[in-house]
């Protein structure tokens, strides 16, 4: 796997790799902008001795300097998913094999060297054991799955490769996951990076699409919230007949199309290997590269990444530095006010206030403790409704079973062949698991969702938000009175409102679109619970589909022995099977279904714990931040007169730095809005 000669560019027409380009190069001058005033707002907030707002804001900076596009590649295996990030890098650097091959997770990202970089998992007694570093050559080593035992688990928790290539160092980092029917633990680790990722690829084989096991993982992936899945059909060049090709192409788009929002869109038939050795040739054989499909799909996903994913990248972030600015503005007005004032008056009026301070306190306090009540009640609310769900789920097996074909055959002279039994009575039950994740994904989708939503816009929300306007009149109270009695006048109107700031650390507990944070203000109360309760419901029902239930299923040897009791001629021996399995199935269900329901409950109550404690610190916040800018002063003026005047001259420098920061996110935000090229 040495690297070819000439340029790291993975080759493509020429129109084609400009435009991807050029999307990448915009992508990447926004974010180098991004940080930049990131960084700026750092400093003033340094410089205006706001040192909690310092510490979030350095969070924020942490959080979004790398920029990075995880994009990750799932499928089962032998359908080219190594193949296909090869050829979409240029290099032949990920074994493909005929059988299952990558044993664990590959990130391959941008470097200088090239050079692979092995993590062992963490070992039983809590130890670390440490990373190193091994040669491009030997990557197949620690890759591939043991041929001679697959159930073998890797003890390697993920690869990291670097290589100098253009599309990596475009901000792009290529996951190669294992497959979809490989060990359950290989799925889990997939789930979990497909989980943090930005894109999805799908790979489908033209040779048989959308499998039992495929349509699973499409499942869990739209309970992931992707519904924009990038689905490549790879293969189409190995069926011999022409008829046949374009049928399975036609089969691939009316099959697979409704499975993405995007629809037609995101499908796309390429030749992985078609494209590699294309592109790794000498010279490149830019026929066959047209002939392979791969461009449209990498244009697609180019624009896609940059343009919608960048979005977010650029946007949320820059709101988030743009609503700090409007309170480093708050700052600079009331401490002009009060080095205006003598420090006699400031003492008297700091005295003054103190009661005022206690009562917002003891306001913040009893607000949370509303929330409290109201996340117990949902949580309740939420258990019953997930009894329902099982018991519906229950009720609705038998049919289920009845009407199922089975797959594996089995024959009056298989009877006792115990393995037989029981991959039919597997095959039962994981048909039975894909009804039931139906069910819970439409659960989810709907009762869930209406539940969390309708409780969050009449009860929580509503009266969270006149809970919080009384805390602000309050807040504003004590400061008009601080600022009027030195200057004669309060605040401007354009004071960044407490409920804004408190809805805005809410959108920061889940995944929302950038605007989020000011939902409550223009889309009204029932918009933000709508979206807030999508992703709730989300989360709280990853867990059921991704393992937690596989267990409850695992078939003991009693199983297989109600059916070997007897002698069954081949229909007869079908309809036991099945009514074993249904029985079986059932009877775990009631066992469970409190469990299950309780576990769903606490985890809608874990997310609506993590809001009330978002919601507490900004409220803490608020206090602190009535203290904060009087005792700054104070302090300045204890200090002397020339501290005091050195304290004067760093506001007008701070305003002058924040309003050239606020022109720079504002021309950032716009170039989004307008898609325009800043």
């Amino acid at each position: 796997m040495q690297p070819s000669s000439g340029s790291n560019q993975p080759q493509t027409g020429p129109q084609t790799a400009s435009r991807r380009q050029q999307q990448y190069n915009l992508y990447s001058s926004r974010h180098s902008r991004l940080l930049q005033f990131l960084q700026e707002q750092i400093e003033i907030l340094h410089l205006m001795h706001m040192p909690d707002e310092e510490v979030e804001m350095q969070k924020l900076l942490d959080q979004s300097r790398s920029g990075e596009f995880k994009v990750i590649v799932v499928g089962d295996f032998n359908r080219g998913k190594s193949t296909l990030i090869n050829a979409m890098l240029g290099e032949e650097i990920l074994p493909a094999f005929w059988r299952p091959t990558t044993a664990i997770i590959n990130i391959i990202q941008f470097g200088t060297k090239q050079e692979a970089t092995i993590f062992p998992k963490v070992q039983a007694n809590g130890y670390v054991p440490p990373a190193f570093t091994v040669p491009i050559e030997e990557l197949s080593k620690y890759t591939t799955i043991d041929q001679n035992d697959e159930a073998i688990t890797s003890p390697y928790e993920k690869i990291i490769i670097s290589w100098p290539l253009e599309l990596l160092q475009d901000k792009v980092s290529l996951i190669d996951s294992p497959g979809l029917n490989d060990q359950e633990d290989r799925q889990m680790i997939t789930l979990q990076y497909i989980e943090k990722a930005d894109a999805v690829i799908f790979l489908i084989g033209a040779q048989n699409i959308g499998t039992q096991a495929e349509m699973k993982v499409i499942q869990q992936l739209h309970l992931l919230h992707h519904d924009d899945i990038f689905f490549v059909c790879n293969g189409l060049n190995l069926i011999p007949r022409a008829k046949d090709a374009a049928e399975a192409r036609e089969y691939f788009y009316t099959k697979i199309a409704p499975k993405t929002k995007h629809g037609g869109e995101m499908l796309f038939v390429v030749n992985a290997l078609q494209a590699m050795e294309a592109r790794i040739t000498r010279p490149v054989d830019t026929l066959a590269l047209e002939q392979s499909g791969i461009d449209r799909f990498e244009e697609k996903l180019a624009q896609f990444l940059t343009d919608e994913k960048g979005r977010l990248k650029i946007v949320r972030p820059a709101q988030t530095c743009k609503d700090s600015i409007r309170t480093v503005r708050e700052s600079i007005q009331a401490k002009e006010a009060y080095y205006a004032t003598s420090l006699a008056q400031l003492y008297l009026l700091y005295d003054q206030v103190q009661e005022p301070l206690r009562n917002l306190e003891q306001q913040r306090i009893h607000t949370i403790k509303e929330l409290s009540v109201f996340r117990q009640g949902l949580k309740n609310d939420v258990h019953d409704s997930a009894m329902r769900l099982f018991s519906s789920i229950h009720s609705k097996v038998p049919m289920w079973v009845q009407h199922y074909t089975q797959e594996t055959n089995i024959t009056v002279f298989r009877a006792l062949d115990r393995k037989r039994q029981q991959k039919a009575i597997e095959e039962i039950l994981a048909h039975l698991q894909y009804q039931m994740n139906e069910e819970i994904l439409q659960w989810q989708r709907t009762e869930l969702t209406s539940l969390i939503a309708d409780n969050l816009s009449r009860r929580m929300l509503q009266d969270l938000q006149r809970q919080i306007e009384d805390f602000e009149r309050q807040a504003q109270a004590i400061e008009n009175k601080l600022m009027s009695s030195a200057t004669g006048t309060g605040l401007h109107a354009n004071k960044v409102k407490t409920w804004e700031r408190v809805v805005s650390v809410m959108a920061g507990v889940v995944t929302l679109d950038p605007v989020s944070g000011t939902m409550g203000m223009i889309g009204g109360v029932g918009e933000y619970a709508k979206t807030f309760a999508i992703q709730v419901a989300i989360v709280t029902t990853l867990f059921l589909v991704t393992g937690t239930l596989n267990p409850l299923f695992l078939i003991p040897g009693a199983i297989i022995a109600l059916i070997t009791q007897g002698a069954f001629f081949n229909n007869r021996l079908t309809a036991k099977i099945k009514e074993v399995a249904s029985e079986y199935f059932q009877k775990q269900l009631q066992e469970n279904r409190a469990e299950l329901s309780a576990k769903l409950a606490a985890n809608v109550d874990d997310k609506l714990k993590e809001t009330e404690d978002a919601v507490n610190e900004a409220l803490r916040q608020e206090v602190l931040r009535l203290k904060q800018d009087v005792l700054k002063v104070i302090n300045d003026k204890e200090r002397g007169e020339q501290e005091a005047e050195q304290g004067r001259k760093l506001l007008g420098l701070a305003q002058a730095r924040s309003d050239s920061v606020e022109r720079g996110i504002d021309d950032l935000i716009k170039a989004y809005a307008l898609n325009q090229e800043h």
